[in-house]
C-alpha cells in the first residue's frame, strides 16, 4: 500500500487573496501527479476554527504549505519543481534506499 501525506495550505482566502489563490492552485496542479498518495485542503483564518488552526501550527505568515503538519512553504510559492521534491521527501521519508532493498 502507498504511503500518503496530508497537505494543508493555510490562507486567508483563496478567493480573495491573489498569494493564496497561487498556492492553492499549485497544489491542484502537483497532486494528480501522485495519484491516491495526497490529500489536501484549505484552511481559511478568516473563520475562527481557522485562527485557532493557525495558531495551534504556530504559523505566524500567509500563506503556508504545510506538508504532514511540518510548514514548507511559508509565504512563498513554490515551483512545480519544489512542491514536487518536497512532497516526494514526505512520501520516501522512512523508506530503505534501493540500494539497502537490494543487499
Amino acid at each position: 500500500m502507498s504511503k500518503k501525506i496530508f497537505i494543508e495550505i493555510v490562507t486567508y482566502d483563496s478567493q480573495a487573496c491573489s498569494p493564496c489563490q497561487y498556492m492553492v492552485e499549485m497544489v491542484k496542479k502537483v497532486a494528480p501527479l501522485f495519484p491516491g498518495q495526497i490529500e489536501w485542503q484549505e484552511s481559511l483564518i478568516k473563520t475562527r476554527e481557522g485562527m485557532q488552526r493557525m495558531k495551534q501550527l504556530g504559523i505566524t505568515k500567509l500563506p503556508t504549505i504545510l506538508i504532514n503538519d511540518v510548514p514548507e512553504f511559508i509565504s512563498i510559492i513554490p515551483s512545480e519543481h519544489q512542491l514536487k521534491a518536497a512532497i516526494e521527501a514526505h512520501l520516501y521519508k522512512d523508506q530503505p534506499s534501493e540500494e539497502v532493498m537490494r543487499a
